[in-house]
């Protein structure tokens, strides 16, 4: 398996600041031509996605429902980071043996600024073919369980 990961060069990716404070970030696909943004708004988190500069998902909202947790509340950037992953793997069965796994990732670290501070993370991936997403709950103090 041929595994690359790099970090994607600054040239390739939007960071979105508006004013002084940072509140959006995007993320194109390896040809360009599908953008991925994540939003911090006052309503919560939400994401959008455009391909070719059309409107293909605007501002859907994102989040977490606890049963024995409190929401998770305030959240703000803590950091970010980008990589482009090209890799390969081999198929036991089906059409092609070979597979090529290839697109852009952005891991949004995000903190709640008062209260618990607990951490989530949001792990976007952007393909020439479509977009996946994901959360991290990382381990930490002020979560057991969940």
């Amino acid at each position: 398996m041929k595994k690359i990961l790099s970090l994607f060069p600054a040239l390739f990716l939007v960071i979105s600041f508006f004013s002084c404070e940072r509140n959006e970030v995007s993320l194109t696909s390896p040809s360009g031509n599908l953008l991925v943004e994540f939003e911090i708004t006052a309503d919560g988190l939400c994401y959008s996605i455009e391909y070719k500069g059309e409107d293909l998902i605007d501002d859907a909202p994102l989040g977490l429902e606890f049963n024995d947790m409190d929401p998770f509340v305030g959240l703000g950037f803590a950091e970010t980071s980008v990589l482009e992953i090209d890799e390969t793997w081999e198929r036991v069965w089906g059409k092609s043996k070979t597979v090529r796994n290839h697109c852009n990732a952005l891991t949004v670290s995000l903190q709640e600024g008062d209260g618990h501070k607990r951490k989530l993370n949001l792990v976007f991936r952007a393909y020439d073919d479509g977009v996946a997403f994901r959360y991290h709950v990382p381990k930490q103090e002020n979560i057991d369980e969940f």
